[in-house]
């Protein structure tokens, strides 16, 4: 008996991976966070690994980025398994989608019906959570990239509802400078001549937006860093800008 006991004791997941995930990824150490909390196979363990490797990825903190959407992909399919009433591991779900969308290319993805499942994870998500500002935010991104990706009006995606739902986004969380960050993405990566000066805006709030205190401090810094970079650019040349921002998208 005591021999199983022991066994079971090294076999489940020590209470303090999260714990100590939570205090890696704090600290910018994402792809710690992502090992400490991949550890927990519990809904929350898998969203919280697959939230760290997609800070990699939004941070551009990995050199291989396809096998850290890989990852993503295969936490935020744990954390539905584990429970599918989470919204976070519905929005890990829908990020994951997207990632894999883009590797895919876009006549494969529209075929598998990849935008159609994001969509789904994101209603799910805004459904379960009502107050979380990455559902309308992800809603946003959603809706500009089927557009340009040439699917809005086959699958009912348009600037307009991307407008709409990224600007509630930035009303429930104007102090989170990633939000900004990739709404300024968006505006700038969709060729839209009207959305120059929005995007100008949206890039601005994020370099200036000082790091929210807590968990999000590291990749906060990390996002304001890269609006910095890309803000110049768009002061510089605002094509070449444009298309910093569609690579951005792409990769």
């Amino acid at each position: 008996m005591a021999g199983l006991l022991c066994a079971l004791a090294l076999s489940a997941p020590a209470m303090a991976d999260l714990p100590a995930a939570r205090a890696a990824y704090a600290a910018g150490d994402f792809a710690r966070a992502e090992t400490l909390a991949s550890a927990d196979p519990s809904a929350e363990g898998q969203a919280f690994a697959a939230g760290a490797a997609l800070a990699l990825l939004m941070a551009d903190q990995t050199s291989d980025r396809r096998a850290a959407a890989a990852r993503l992909l295969a936490h935020a399919r744990g954390a539905v398994t584990a429970d599918d009433a989470l919204a976070d591991a519905h929005l890990r779900m829908a990020a994951a989608i997207g990632f894999e969308g883009r590797y895919v290319g876009t006549f494969r993805s529209f075929m598998r019906r990849l935008p159609q499942q994001g969509h789904s994870h994101i209603q799910q998500a805004m459904t379960l959570d009502r107050d979380d500002p990455w559902g309308p935010a992800m809603l946003g991104a959603w809706h500009f990239e089927v557009v340009r990706r040439g699917g809005g009006r086959a699958l009912g995606a348009s600037l307009t509802e991307g407008m709409a739902a990224y600007g509630e986004a930035i009303a429930r969380a104007p102090d989170d400078p990633v939000i900004a960050y990739f709404f300024a993405v968006a505006l700038l990566a969709s060729g839209e001549a009207a959305y120059m000066d929005a995007g100008r805006a949206q890039l601005a709030r994020s370099a200036e937006l000082p790091p929210r205190e807590g968990l999000d401090a590291a990749l906060d810094t990390a996002l304001s860093t890269r609006a910095r970079m890309l803000l110049r650019a768009l002061e510089d040349d605002p094509a070449h800008a444009a298309r910093l921002a569609v690579a951005e998208m792409e990769r």
